[in-house]
Protein backbone atom coordinates (compact mmCIF):
# COMPACT_ATOMS: atom_id res chain seq x y z
CA UNK A 1 0.00 0.00 0.00
CA UNK A 2 2.76 2.56 0.82
CA UNK A 3 4.18 1.98 -2.75
CA UNK A 4 1.04 2.87 -4.11
CA UNK A 5 0.96 6.17 -2.62
CA UNK A 6 4.62 7.10 -3.27
CA UNK A 7 3.81 6.42 -6.61
CA UNK A 8 0.64 8.97 -6.70
CA UNK A 9 2.68 11.05 -4.61
CA UNK A 10 5.19 10.91 -7.63
CA UNK A 11 2.70 10.98 -10.12
CA UNK A 12 0.96 13.99 -8.39
CA UNK A 13 4.37 16.45 -7.52
CA UNK A 14 6.69 15.28 -10.08
CA UNK A 15 5.13 13.99 -13.42
CA UNK A 16 2.27 16.26 -13.86
CA UNK A 17 3.94 19.01 -12.46
CA UNK A 18 6.46 18.83 -14.88
CA UNK A 19 4.28 18.53 -17.65
CA UNK A 20 2.19 21.34 -16.08
CA UNK A 21 5.15 23.92 -15.95
CA UNK A 22 8.18 22.23 -17.90
CA UNK A 23 10.21 22.05 -14.82
CA UNK A 24 10.36 21.00 -11.47
CA UNK A 25 12.69 21.46 -8.49
CA UNK A 26 15.19 18.70 -7.60
CA UNK A 27 14.33 18.17 -4.10
CA UNK A 28 10.96 16.95 -5.77
CA UNK A 29 12.53 14.28 -8.63
CA UNK A 30 14.83 13.42 -5.29
CA UNK A 31 12.20 12.69 -2.79
CA UNK A 32 9.88 10.70 -5.51
CA UNK A 33 12.83 8.82 -6.94
CA UNK A 34 13.18 8.09 -2.52
CA UNK A 35 10.27 7.10 -1.73
CA UNK A 36 9.87 4.72 -4.63
CA UNK A 37 13.60 3.49 -4.32
CA UNK A 38 13.15 3.12 -0.25
CA UNK A 39 9.60 1.28 -0.24
CA UNK A 40 11.08 -1.19 -2.87
CA UNK A 41 14.28 -1.75 -0.66
CA UNK A 42 12.11 -2.37 2.36
CA UNK A 43 9.81 -4.68 0.57
CA UNK A 44 12.57 -6.25 -0.45
CA UNK A 45 14.17 -6.50 3.18
CA UNK A 46 10.92 -7.69 4.24
CA UNK A 47 10.65 -10.74 1.93
CA UNK A 48 14.09 -11.94 2.68
CA UNK A 49 14.13 -11.48 6.49
CA UNK A 50 10.71 -13.17 6.36
CA UNK A 51 11.72 -16.02 4.21
CA UNK A 52 14.57 -16.77 6.30
CA UNK A 53 12.94 -17.16 9.73
CA UNK A 54 10.35 -19.23 7.75
CA UNK A 55 13.72 -21.35 7.07
CA UNK A 56 15.14 -21.36 10.29
CA UNK A 57 11.51 -22.34 11.82
CA UNK A 58 11.14 -24.93 9.37
CA UNK A 59 14.64 -26.49 10.39
CA UNK A 60 14.05 -26.07 13.75
CA UNK A 61 10.84 -27.71 13.82
CA UNK A 62 11.90 -30.90 11.53
CA UNK A 63 14.59 -31.09 13.95
CA UNK A 64 12.33 -31.77 16.84
CA UNK A 65 10.11 -33.92 15.09
CA UNK A 66 13.23 -36.34 14.04
CA UNK A 67 14.06 -36.37 17.71
CA UNK A 68 10.66 -37.26 18.51
CA UNK A 69 10.70 -39.92 15.45
CA UNK A 70 14.03 -41.41 16.24
CA UNK A 71 13.09 -42.16 19.58
CA UNK A 72 9.36 -43.42 19.30
CA UNK A 73 11.33 -45.97 16.70
CA UNK A 74 14.63 -46.84 19.34
CA UNK A 75 11.74 -47.45 22.07
CA UNK A 76 10.00 -50.20 19.95
CA UNK A 77 11.49 -53.99 21.26
CA UNK A 78 14.11 -55.54 20.02
CA UNK A 79 11.98 -58.16 17.91
CA UNK A 80 10.28 -55.33 16.25
CA UNK A 81 13.94 -53.84 14.92
CA UNK A 82 14.76 -57.56 14.11
CA UNK A 83 11.94 -57.75 11.44
CA UNK A 84 12.74 -54.17 9.91
CA UNK A 85 15.08 -53.46 7.61
CA UNK A 86 17.65 -50.65 8.41
CA UNK A 87 17.00 -48.42 5.32
CA UNK A 88 13.40 -49.00 5.23
CA UNK A 89 13.50 -47.52 9.37
CA UNK A 90 15.47 -44.25 7.85
CA UNK A 91 13.45 -43.63 4.88
CA UNK A 92 10.58 -44.10 7.00
CA UNK A 93 11.58 -41.17 9.44
CA UNK A 94 12.68 -39.22 6.51
CA UNK A 95 9.65 -39.05 4.55
CA UNK A 96 7.29 -38.78 8.20
CA UNK A 97 9.83 -35.54 8.82
CA UNK A 98 9.45 -34.10 5.32
CA UNK A 99 5.87 -34.51 5.41
CA UNK A 100 4.83 -33.26 8.62
CA UNK A 101 7.83 -30.04 7.42
CA UNK A 102 6.65 -29.69 4.06
CA UNK A 103 3.29 -27.35 5.38
CA UNK A 104 5.63 -24.81 6.68
CA UNK A 105 6.91 -23.77 3.73
CA UNK A 106 4.07 -22.00 1.75
CA UNK A 107 3.11 -20.25 5.34
CA UNK A 108 4.92 -16.79 4.92
CA UNK A 109 3.71 -16.77 1.82
CA UNK A 110 -0.30 -17.40 2.27
CA UNK A 111 -0.17 -15.49 5.54
CA UNK A 112 1.22 -12.58 3.45
CA UNK A 113 -1.44 -13.25 0.52
CA UNK A 114 -4.43 -13.32 3.35
CA UNK A 115 -3.04 -10.29 5.30
CA UNK A 116 -3.08 -8.58 1.79
CA UNK A 117 -6.69 -9.55 0.51
CA UNK A 118 -7.86 -8.67 3.87
CA UNK A 119 -6.43 -5.18 3.71
CA UNK A 120 -7.56 -4.49 0.46
CA UNK A 121 -10.74 -5.51 1.21
CA UNK A 122 -11.03 -2.65 4.07
CA UNK A 123 -9.48 0.17 1.77
CA UNK A 124 -11.87 -0.91 -0.85
CA UNK A 125 -14.69 -0.15 1.66
CA UNK A 126 -13.61 2.94 3.39
CA UNK A 127 -12.42 4.24 0.05
CA UNK A 128 -15.88 3.38 -2.43
CA UNK A 129 -18.10 1.56 -0.24
CA UNK A 130 -20.65 0.00 -3.53
CA UNK A 131 -17.69 -0.80 -5.47
CA UNK A 132 -15.84 -2.28 -1.79
CA UNK A 133 -18.86 -4.41 -1.59
CA UNK A 134 -18.76 -5.87 -4.85
CA UNK A 135 -15.19 -6.58 -4.90
CA UNK A 136 -15.85 -8.61 -0.97
CA UNK A 137 -18.81 -10.63 -2.61
CA UNK A 138 -16.54 -11.16 -6.25
CA UNK A 139 -13.67 -12.64 -4.32
CA UNK A 140 -15.74 -15.79 -2.61
CA UNK A 141 -17.15 -16.66 -6.11
CA UNK A 142 -13.88 -16.39 -7.64
CA UNK A 143 -12.56 -18.71 -4.99
CA UNK A 144 -15.08 -20.99 -5.92
CA UNK A 145 -14.66 -21.08 -9.45
CA UNK A 146 -11.20 -21.85 -9.06
CA UNK A 147 -11.61 -24.50 -6.43
CA UNK A 148 -14.51 -25.96 -9.15
CA UNK A 149 -11.79 -25.35 -11.77
CA UNK A 150 -9.17 -27.31 -10.20
CA UNK A 151 -11.41 -30.34 -9.38
CA UNK A 152 -12.71 -30.58 -12.99
CA UNK A 153 -8.70 -30.49 -14.31
CA UNK A 154 -7.25 -32.65 -11.89
CA UNK A 155 -8.75 -35.88 -13.75
CA UNK A 156 -6.67 -34.63 -16.60
CA UNK A 157 -3.22 -34.49 -14.79
CA UNK A 158 -3.21 -37.33 -12.54
CA UNK A 159 -0.61 -40.02 -13.70
CA UNK A 160 -1.86 -43.34 -13.95
CA UNK A 161 0.39 -45.94 -12.20
CA UNK A 162 2.51 -48.18 -14.50
CA UNK A 163 1.26 -51.22 -13.20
Amino acid sequence: MASSFAVGWTIDNVIIAYFDSGSIASSRFITGGALIVGIGLTRAVGVVVRRSFAGVTEWNVAAKVSQAVATKVMKQPAQWHGRQMTGDLVSRVGVDVDATVGVLAPLPFSTSVLVLVVTSGVWLVIVDIPLGLVALLLIPCLLLLNVGYQKRIDVFTIVPSMN
